[in-house]
C-alpha cells in the first residue's frame, strides 16, 4: 500500500472543491426523470410543492383513478403531462402563479435537457 501525503492547504482546497460539487448536485436533486420515450417524471413532493398542495390531495386524486402515476424504484412518479393534464382541466385548484411556475420549470425542449445533462434511461 502507498502511502501519498498532501499539504494542508491543498486537502482544503480539495474539500472545498468536493462541498462545491456536493452542494451543485443536491441543487439538481429535483428528481426529474427522463424515461426512454422522452417523458420526464416527478415525484410527489415536487408536485405538491409546486401546485401548494397536500400529499394526501395526490393520493386522493390517485386513488379517484384522476391522475396517471407509476412507480419507479417504490416511489410514486408522475408524468409533468398527466399533471399540466388536471390543470388545464381545472381539476386541480391552483393560482396562475404555481401553474406558471410548474410549467416553466418541467415543461422545457428536449435539446434543454441534453444540454442539462438529463439522459434517458429505462424505468425496468
Amino acid at each position: 500500500m502507498e502511502v501519498i501525503t498532501i499539504d494542508s492547504d491543498a486537502f482544503k482546497e480539495i474539500m472545498r472543491k468536493l462541498d462545491t460539487i456536493y452542494q451543485d448536485a443536491n441543487s439538481r436533486q429535483h428528481l426529474v426523470w427522463a424515461l426512454s420515450s422522452g417523458e420526464v417524471w416527478v415525484d410527489s413532493i415536487e408536485v405538491s410543492d409546486m401546485l401548494n398542495i397536500s400529499i394526501r390531495t395526490l393520493q386522493r386524486l390517485r386513488k379517484e383513478g384522476l391522475l396517471k402515476f407509476s412507480y419507479v424504484r417504490r416511489r410514486c412518479r408522475y408524468k409533468v403531462s398527466d399533471v399540466c393534464e388536471l390543470l388545464d382541466n381545472k381539476t386541480i385548484q391552483c393560482d396562475y402563479e404555481h401553474i406558471q411556475r410548474f410549467k416553466q420549470k418541467y415543461l422545457v425542449p428536449q435539446s434543454e435537457h441534453k444540454e442539462a445533462g438529463i439522459t434517458n434511461f429505462s424505468s425496468k
